[in-house]
């Protein structure tokens, strides 16, 4: 699908219906950038950070010790929240 993977520090939107397992591949991408030494960003805009580290959990990864670790940060930003003049990362 992806000819072999994306390139190396490119930045991949995943996008699609609720339901679709966008954040089951994110977290399968995270955990095996990490798991190789590479350093990685979530940013969500639909779930919180307890949800996000709670579903991480459930498919046997860890967000929280990846990110004590160093390896991962996740932000968790709401657009309707958000405006253009101010940024929380």
């Amino acid at each position: 699908m992806t000819s072999g993977g994306f390139f190396r520090d490119s930045v991949t939107l995943v996008s699609g219906a609720t339901g679709t397992g966008k954040t089951l591949l994110v977290t399968n991408f995270l955990a095996g950038g990490v798991a190789a030494g590479e350093r990685s960003l979530l940013v969500g805009h639909e779930e919180s950070r307890g949800q996000l580290i709670r579903n991480a959990r459930s498919w046997g990864v860890d967000f929280e010790t990846m990110e004590a670790e160093g390896g991962l940060k996740v932000v968790c930003l709401y657009p309707e929240a958000a405006s253009f003049m101010t940024s929380t990362i």
